[in-house]
């Protein structure tokens, strides 16, 4: 198990009859545990293939949401609520993130081939 920090921006866009704000959102997820299962076939040395078998987010810290954009004089109070909201649904948030994660990190070990 190893611990990282995850930072992440996020392009949004909210429109109710063509009206809405539109912006970034962005923040950080600290102490961030995660543990990652590899898995490498050495069955054949001048190619030898790796694969993911799991990848879990164990724990989490802090979930920081700021939101940027064409909400003006609101945004403090946006932040604030995200933040409440982020605190209620971490759980949540961090299994959406996690399916993510995993997706992007399985596509990445899969192109890996080495030989010894």
């Amino acid at each position: 198990m190893s611990e990282a920090m995850l930072q992440y921006k996020y392009d949004y866009a909210t429109q109710i009859m063509d009206i809405g704000p539109h912006g970034l959102a962005h923040g950080v997820i600290t102490d961030l545990h995660v543990n990652l299962d590899i898995i490498l076939n050495t069955s054949n040395t001048s190619d030898i293939t790796v694969a993911l078998q799991d990848l879990t987010l164990e724990h989490a810290g802090n979930i920081t949401v700021l939101l940027d954009g064409s909400i003006g004089v609101l945004n403090a109070i946006v932040d604030a609520i995200s933040n409440v909201i982020t605190t209620i649904f971490k759980d949540q948030i961090l299994g959406l993130i996690q399916n993510k994660v995993e997706s992007a990190v399985k596509s990445a070990v899969a192109d890996l081939h080495f030989s010894i």
